[in-house]
C-alpha cells in the first residue's frame, strides 16, 4: 500500500472515532444518579410484594399438598387460616403504603407547579442551565 492509499483509511477512522464521540455524549454526561436510579428495588413496597408473593406461593403449595393428600384436613385448614391472616396483613399494608404514597405525590405535584426545575411534559428533575429534557426531549420552561 502507498501513502495515497492509507489517507482515506485514515480520514474515515478520524470521521468514524469524531462520530461516535458526538454521538456517546449524551451517555457520558449522563447524571446517572437520575437517570439510571432503580427506585422499585429500593422501596418499601418491593418488599411488601415479595412478601405478598411469598405468602401466595406458600397457599399455593398448601393446596397441591392438600390435594396431593400430603396434609390433613385439619392440618389443611389450620395452615389455610395462618396463611389467609399472613396474606391479609401483607396486603393491608399494601394498601396503606398506597394510600401514603398517593398522599405524597399530592403534595409532590403541588410542589412541581411551584417548581419549575421539573419537566412540563414527564416530570423528570431539570438541571440549572437545561434548555431541554434529558427524558423526553421537550423545551424546558
Amino acid at each position: 500500500m502507498s501513502g495515497n492509499d492509507l489517507f482515506p483509511l485514515a480520514m474515515m477512522a478520524i470521521i468514524l472515532i469524531g462520530v461516535g464521540v458526538y454521538v456517546s455524549q449524551p451517555l457520558i454526561r449522563a447524571r446517572s444518579e437520575d437517570i439510571f436510579h432503580d427506585d422499585y428495588s429500593e422501596s418499601p413496597m418491593h418488599e411488601l410484594l415479595s412478601k405478598k408473593d411469598s405468602v401466595y406461593t406458600e397457599m399455593k403449595d398448601l393446596e397441591f399438598d392438600y390435594s396431593t393428600g400430603k396434609l390433613s384436613e385439619f392440618d389443611y385448614e389450620d395452615l389455610k387460616a395462618k396463611y389467609s391472616g399472613r396474606a391479609a396483613e401483607v396486603l393491608k399494608e399494601i394498601d396503606d403504603l398506597e394510600a401514603s404514597a398517593s398522599d405524597e405525590s399530592k403534595k409532590e405535584d403541588e410542589s412541581k407547579k411551584e417548581d419549575q426545575s421539573f419537566c412540563s411534559a414527564c416530570g423528570f428533575k431539570l438541571q440549572e442551565g437545561d434548555r431541554f429534557c434529558q427524558s423526553c426531549g421537550a423545551g424546558a420552561p
